[in-house]
């Protein structure tokens, strides 16, 4: 009974090593862009565009939105409507301005915008 205990512990042990080396390929599927919420132009309804410059000489970004973007305030997502609300506001404050960031998530493959994340300062 006991070499069978010992024999399957064993067994056991080998298939955890074995595993512990096994590769795994992760494949990128989007790719973010992190921006001051001032340099955001966003959608007024859920099939437009998304705008940004990632710096003062870069040209303008343009990107499709669809109606399966998320719209993310501090990880709570919300309805684009209730976004822009919350966007405006953080805009009309001088340290809200200064202090929120933005993420904008676009898709590899189709460059349309998956989601946008934005943090509000403290």
């Amino acid at each position: 009974m006991t070499i069978r205990i010992l024999i399957a512990a064993a067994v056991f042990s080998f298939s955890l090593v074995n595993s512990a080396g096994a590769v795994r390929v992760l494949d990128q599927a989007e790719r973010g862009v992190e921006l001051s919420v001032n340099q955001l132009t966003l959608p007024t309804d859920g099939s437009g565009a998304l705008s940004f410059k990632t710096c003062a000489e870069c040209r303008m970004n343009t990107h499709s939105v669809t109606a399966t973007t998320k719209y993310l305030l501090n990880g709570r997502e919300m309805a684009l409507a209730d976004f822009l609300l919350v966007i405006e506001e953080i805009r009309s404050t001088r340290t809200g301005a200064e202090t929120a960031t933005a993420a904008v998530y676009l898709d590899l493959a189709t460059e349309r915008v998956t989601r946008v994340a934005v943090n509000r300062g403290s």
